[in-house]
C-alpha cells in the first residue's frame, strides 16, 4: 500500500489498517509483503507488537494470521530446548 492507496482508503471510510498482502512501511523489511514477513519471522513481528503497538496498525485477519505464527514459533522453539530439533524455525 501506498500513501495514495491510505489516502483513498481514509476518504472512503474504508479501514485503513495494514492486511497481510500489504507492504511493509519501515523498518528492516521495508517493501515486503507482511505476510512474507509473518512466515520467515514471526519473532520480528512479535516484537513490532510489543515494542511498537504494530497490532493497532494492522487488520485482524494478519493480527490472527500473526498470532499462530508467534504461537507455532514459540512451541518450536520450546520444543527444540527439549532436543527436538525437526520443527521449523
Amino acid at each position: 500500500m501506498n500513501l495514495e492507496d491510505l489516502l483513498n482508503r481514509k476518504s472512503a471510510n474504508v479501514d485503513t489498517r495494514l492486511t497481510l498482502t500489504d507492504k511493509m512501511t519501515y523498518g528492516k523489511y521495508k517493501g515486503t509483503v507482511i505476510q512474507s514477513i509473518i512466515d520467515d519471522n514471526p519473532s520480528y513481528i512479535d516484537w513490532l507488537i510489543i515494542n511498537t503497538g504494530f497490532d493497532d496498525k494492522i487488520n485482524e485477519e494478519c493480527l490472527s494470521y500473526a498470532c499462530s505464527a508467534i504461537r507455532s514459533y514459540e512451541t518450536a522453539k520450546a520444543e527444540r530446548k527439549r532436543g527436538h530439533n525437526d520443527l521449523p524455525f
